[in-house]
């Protein structure tokens, strides 16, 4: 898979192309901890998986992230919307928004760029 990060005057867009593995899911921890660590003001962000054309990943390995997640206390509370083209991203999404419980993190899955930016700006 393929990951770019690209810090946006007012979110992080997280952008997600090719074969989506548990690899990758470990790495997307590991750069979130990157764009989280150190500020005093945790940013909003937008996950673009409409580019991944596989998703090779189970259950348990969303729940993984999402118990790592759920863990974590912020300076801030935050949103993070998950862009998604097609069923199975939305189903992966969405298991993720429910297994995702940390108070701090406001999770919302679109299929619509510009309701996910008007969302994020609000």
């Amino acid at each position: 898979m393929g990951l770019e990060v690209v810090e946006e005057k007012d979110f992080v867009h997280v952008k997600f192309t090719g074969v989506l593995t548990r690899e990758d899911l470990v790495e997307v921890g590991v750069v979130a901890d990157r764009i989280e660590r150190g500020r005093e003001r945790i940013p909003h962000r937008l996950a673009d998986l409409r580019a991944v054309n596989e998703v090779q990943i189970r259950y348990e390995d969303v729940r993984e992230l999402a118990d790592a997640r759920r863990v974590l206390q912020f300076p801030n509370a935050f949103k993070s919307a998950i862009l998604v083209a097609n069923p199975v991203q939305s189903g992966m999404a969405r298991m993720f928004r429910t297994l995702n419980d940390n108070p701090q993190i406001h999770l919302e899955v679109f299929e619509d760029e510009a309701a996910a930016l008007a969302w994020l700006r609000s």
